[in-house]
């Protein structure tokens, strides 16, 4: 019985109804068992991860590499198993050289180093499409945030000193965080006396209990207090990406 592992992500985590984690795993453990194969291990995550999907990628191919016993990957389908070139790369280059042989199950093919010229056209076409498609969804992502930043809306994570709220399941908002935000707006008042520097304002401002907005709490860092010092927002500009837009969140500082 050859022995096969399982690749299976999605978009986010409100994943369209019938390519949920769940329902990959569960038609790709359904096509292992029809095709005798055996699932040894099984790689799914959400591209939700950001800067891990990569990460994740590596993995596989990782696992790939050290289990040289192990040559079937099973996926949905290709834009399952990539939507870049650099991956699909990685992947051809283990089919050529290291006997890789991998299922698209939707898509109805798979392609290995005896692929047919018709096989590997419809690999690399559907490699094409997937990454046009990831650039489509670049494209979309950067015309929201400009629409966003023409209403005054700040797109990502709001400063520290602010809170980023859900409305509703598509409306979020911005509010002034209670915890932070005297700890800024000392922070400018002491600085723009000219008798401290960063780094004994910053141990001040630590010792009263100033921490970042991050998950851990940490205390503020040097560089986190010159960044919020030097920040437009907290006096009611918003700087992205070089250029400058007004908002519509109180600030917290007069000019």
């Amino acid at each position: 019985m050859s022995k096969a592992i399982i690749l299976a992500r999605v978009s986010d985590k409100k994943q369209e109804e019938g390519h949920s984690l769940p329902a990959q795993l569960r038609r790709l453990r359904d096509y292992a068992n029809k095709n005798g194969f055996k699932v040894v291990e099984e790689f799914h995550f959400s591209e939700s991860a950001g800067d891990k999907i990569r990460k994740k990628f590596e993995q596989v191919m990782k696992y790939l590499k050290t289990h040289k016993d192990v040559r079937i990957l099973l996926c949905e389908n290709v834009d399952r198993a990539t939507r870049n070139f650099r991956d699909a790369v990685d992947i051809d280059d283990m089919r050529k050289n290291d006997g890789l042989e991998v299922h698209f199950v939707q898509d109805g093919f798979f392609i290995n180093a005896q692929a047919t010229g018709n096989q590997m056209f419809m690999w690399e076409a559907k490699v094409f499409l997937a990454k046009q498609y990831l650039n489509r969804l670049s494209d979309d992502v950067k015309r929201s945030q400009e629409e966003k930043l023409r209403k005054g809306e700040w797109p990502e994570k709001a400063p520290i000193g602010y809170l980023n709220i859900d409305l509703d399941d598509e409306h979020k908002d911005i509010i002034v965080d209670p915890e932070r935000a005297p700890f800024v707006k000392k922070a400018f008042e002491l600085y723009a006396t000219g008798n401290w520097s960063l780094n004994p304002l910053m141990k001040l401002l630590n010792s009263e209990g100033f921490k970042n907005n991050t998950k851990a709490q940490r205390p503020i860092t040097k560089s986190q207090l010159d960044d919020i010092i030097k920040n437009t927002f907290y006096y009611g500009e918003m700087k992205y990406k070089g250029k400058l837009y007004p908002h519509k969140y109180p600030p917290l500082i007069e000019r």
